[in-house]
């Protein structure tokens, strides 16, 4: 009988100590998955960022294009002439 007795105090101990454990990982899951909110929130702003800033840039340099053509619409045109000439060379060798 003593036996029985000891056996069922350590059951009941493993099915304190599981509960326990269940309540510990429900309270870690829901810390990383606050965390992971927060870090994609921070990571979706910095993406904006970028975007905008790469969106700049490209408007920056078709500006720049845009100058230098009107500013020299010779030169412009003789440079695309010959970029045109290579590319079709280039593919007229396949």
């Amino acid at each position: 009988m003593a036996a029985d007795k000891n056996y069922t105090d350590e059951m009941n101990a493993i099915r304190s100590d599981v509960k326990a454990l269940r309540s510990d990982l429900g309270k870690l899951i829901s810390a990383l998955g606050t965390d992971l909110e927060a870090k994609s929130d921070d990571i979706k702003q910095a993406a904006k960022e970028k975007m905008k800033m790469a969106r700049k840039k490209g408007e920056d340099g078709l500006l720049h294009v845009e100058r230098t053509v009107e500013e020299n619409p010779m030169t412009s045109l003789m440079a695309a002439l010959g970029i045109g000439f290579l590319i079709g060379a280039f593919l007229n060798r396949r």
